[in-house]
């Protein structure tokens, strides 16, 4: 079971979080890929209407908080695919709502390549996973 981390160490387990507790969406871009800046709004395009679908079709219960509150959307960046992995892995065993972007690659990236990770959630526990990453 996943838990948030209080800053003074106390742990709630996630399920007992509010759904109007903060929520928010981090897109993280392979940074060695080294895509245009055209390329990479596609490619988090892709992740955040991914990311999206998944949280409508899991009626994920704090996206209506996330939705009323702005949509808070941030875009952080790792400096290779293997990093991104480990960080997707690391969402999905605290049941965050995720969504990796494989390239088609026909423009700049070969076919198959990871571009970004979408992750979201109760920012609490996002940033148990993306807080110590720089933004793009």
């Amino acid at each position: 079971m996943s838990h948030v981390l209080h800053p003074d160490g106390r742990k709630t387990p996630a399920m007992f979080v509010e759904v109007s507790a903060d929520c928010k969406v981090v897109l993280i871009v392979v940074r060695s890929l080294h895509m245009s800046p055209g390329k990479i709004g596609a490619q988090c395009a892709h992740a955040a209407v991914g990311l999206y679908k998944v949280m409508v079709t899991n009626r994920a219960p704090w996206l209506s908080a996330w939705e009323s509150a702005g949509e808070k959307t941030v875009v952080l960046a790792v400096d290779t695919a293997q990093e991104l992995k480990v960080l997707a892995e690391q969402a999905q065993a605290m049941s965050l709502a995720t969504f990796t972007v494989a390239d088609a690659g026909r423009t700049e990236v070969a076919p198959g390549s990871v571009t970004v990770l979408a992750i979201g959630g109760v920012s609490e526990l996002v940033d148990q996973v993306s807080g110590k990453l720089r933004t793009y």
